[in-house]
């Protein structure tokens, strides 16, 4: 499962209790602009996605990421491999 969206998405509760069932991703991609002016993503909502133990890219550090899929298997590729934070 994989989870694409803006930074700002868990403001209407995306890791809340009740829908935490429903999305369960493997993988978390974040769509940011690079040094944008409001700071996304959030680093609470980053903790969170840590926590969980998702694998985390972000367009701000990572470029493109490209996912392919054989029907089994998932390979993510990303442009650049982003610092260590």
């Amino acid at each position: 499962r994989i989870r694409i969206g803006g930074p700002q998405d868990d403001g209407a509760g995306v890791l809340g209790r009740r829908s935490a069932k429903s999305v369960d991703p493997e993988i978390v991609i974040i769509s940011v602009g690079w040094e944008n002016r409001f700071k996304f993503p959030h680093p609470l909502i980053l903790n969170k996605y840590r926590q969980r133990g998702f694998q985390i890219y972000r367009t701000d550090l990572n470029g493109a990421v490209t996912l392919t899929t054989d029907g089994n298997n998932l390979v993510s590729r990303t442009f650049v491999d982003p610092p260590e934070l």
